[in-house]
């Protein structure tokens, strides 16, 4: 039961860099109440890196260099990509 458990947890394999811009995953929209928050936007920012930590959380800064209060595991965040057209 462990191996199986272990294998469904997504562990970041590559760090993220000071200074890379990153959108935010809103946990809290997954529960209580699926069905009605179904269609709500999960994905907050863009935000930048500020610090990266030893233990893989991030501290995260508005565009405008506002710092956010608290640290953010890495499972919640994921690369911000600007799509050029």
């Amino acid at each position: 039961m462990k191996e199986k458990h272990d294998a469904g947890i997504r562990v970041r394999t590559v760090p993220l860099e000071v200074d890379q811009i990153v959108l935010l995953y809103d946990s809290s929209k997954i529960k209580p109440y699926p069905n009605e928050r179904k269609f709500e936007n999960r994905w907050n920012g863009p935000y930048r890196v500020a610090k990266v930590f030893e233990n893989g959380s991030y501290k995260l800064k508005e565009l405008d260099g506002t710092e956010i209060d608290n640290a953010v595991s890495g499972s919640r965040l994921k690369r911000f990509k600007i799509c050029d057209k």
